[in-house]
C-alpha cells in the first residue's frame, strides 16, 4: 500500500524521525546535518551542528527539541524560530542519545565515549 504522506527535502538518508508532542508534525534528522521540523502548514529547518545528527528529542512542552550528534555535542533548538538555544559540549564522542526531564528542565545525552550526561537547560551547565 501507498502512505498517505511522503516528506521530502533532506540531502542525506534520514536518520531518525519523532511526532511532535502535540501530534501535528515531525522533527527528523538526517546525514545532511540538518534537523527539520514537518508541520502541515509551514516547515523549519535547523543547520549548527558539524557532523551527522545521530538522536533527536521534542522537550515536553513542544516548544524546543534535542539533538546529539558525531560532531560530540548536543544542541537545543527553538521550534517557532529555528534558533539555536543551547550547544553543549563535554563528550569526548559521539552523543547518540538525547532525552529530557518530565519537567523539561534537565536533558540526558548519552555518548559513544561511555558517559551520560545531565545538563541543567536553563543554564546550560
Amino acid at each position: 500500500s501507498d502512505p498517505i504522506l511522503s516528506l521530502v527535502g533532506h540531502t542525506g538518508s534520514v536518520f531518525r524521525a519523532e511526532f511532535t508532542p502535540s501530534d501535528d508534525g515531525i522533527v527528523s534528522c538526517s546525514f545532511d546535518r540538518t534537523v527539520k521540523i514537518w508541520e502541515i502548514v509551514e516547515n523549519s529547518e535547523m543547520v549548527g551542528h558539524e557532523a551527522r545528527i545521530l538522536s533527536i528529542r521534542f522537550s515536553p512542552d513542544g516548544k524546543r527539541v534535542a539533538t546529539g550528534a558525531r560532531d560530540k555535542t548536543a544542541k537545543v533548538w527553538d521550534t517557532v524560530t529555528g534558533k539555536e538555544l543551547l550547544h553543549l559540549k563535554g563528550h569526548t564522542s559521539n552523543v547518540f542519545g538525547v532525552c529530557w526531564s518530565p519537567d523539561g528542565r534537565f536533558l540526558c545525552t548519552a555518548g559513544r565515549d561511555k558517559v551520560l550526561k545531565i545538563w541543567d537547560t536553563q543554564t546550560g551547565e
